[in-house]
């Protein structure tokens, strides 16, 4: 089989594996998920943002932003500013940055000469940040 094939039965294998029955555009829909302010819960606490920059795991894959976790927690103050003004605007808007929507996916086999698609695990690698 050629690598286009095998790409080709990727690609079909995995969006069969994913397939949501409410399309991606759809979903995100501004005019489907406006929350009204009055019904929208309280914002993003910072003792929060700390306490998930704590919690982020050492050794991760990162995403396909090839930041690290451990790069995320060693930001500093000013960076961590940074950092939980993007999340408290992704928060407050219901809009998140590409990035954060990217993700890459890794195949990994679940035994020895899997050569079927099903024969593997599939992971899939998001952005530390998001």
């Amino acid at each position: 089989m050629e690598d286009r094939e095998i790409g080709n039965r990727w690609k079909q294998y995995i969006e069969e594996l994913y397939r949501d029955p409410i399309p991606l555009e759809e979903a995100f829909k501004d005019e489907q998920n406006q929350v009204e302010e009055d019904n929208r819960g309280p914002g993003i606490l910072r003792s929060e943002f700390e306490r998930a920059l704590k919690d982020l795991k050492n050794g991760k894959a990162p995403g396909e932003d090839k930041i690290s976790g451990e790069v995320i927690k060693a930001l500093g103050e000013k960076g961590q500013d940074v950092l939980y003004g993007i999340i408290q605007d992704c928060y407050e808007s219901g809009k998140l940055p590409e990035d954060f929507k990217r993700s890459s996916m890794v195949t990994i086999p679940m035994r020895a000469r899997a050569e079927k698609c099903e024969e593997h695990r599939t992971l899939s690698l998001v952005s530390h940040a998001s």
